[in-house]
């Protein structure tokens, strides 16, 4: 890939069973060039993520039918875990956008 050429987009995953919120966090998200995915609640948002393979970010909501926000969350960062993993996670997500050319 040439060194001008984009970078691909962002992608966010969007998990709340309300529609209304993943539309307005979607539409906001979308304009401003991520690719989006919505899942329901935790148990879609993992098989939209078995699908898509993996995302840059995670929008959860707390309270869900099926699989909650920490719930879903546990499945990536299994507790318990130490402040150094929590900030190594953080730093790998923020990573992308860090290195994107200005």
């Amino acid at each position: 890939m040439p060194l001008d050429a984009p970078l691909p987009p962002l992608t966010v995953l969007i998990v709340d069973d309300d529609a209304i919120v993943r539309r307005v966090v979607q539409g906001h998200l979308s304009d401003a060039g991520y690719r989006i995915f919505e899942a329901e609640d935790g148990q879609e948002a993992l098989e939209v993520l078995d699908r898509t393979g993996s995302v840059n970010l995670v929008i959860v909501d707390m309270v869900m039918p099926r699989l909650n926000g920490p719930g879903l969350v546990e499945e990536f960062l299994p507790k318990p875990f130490t402040r150094e993993q929590l900030l190594s996670k953080v730093a790998e997500a923020s990573q992308v956008r860090a290195t994107e050319p200005t």
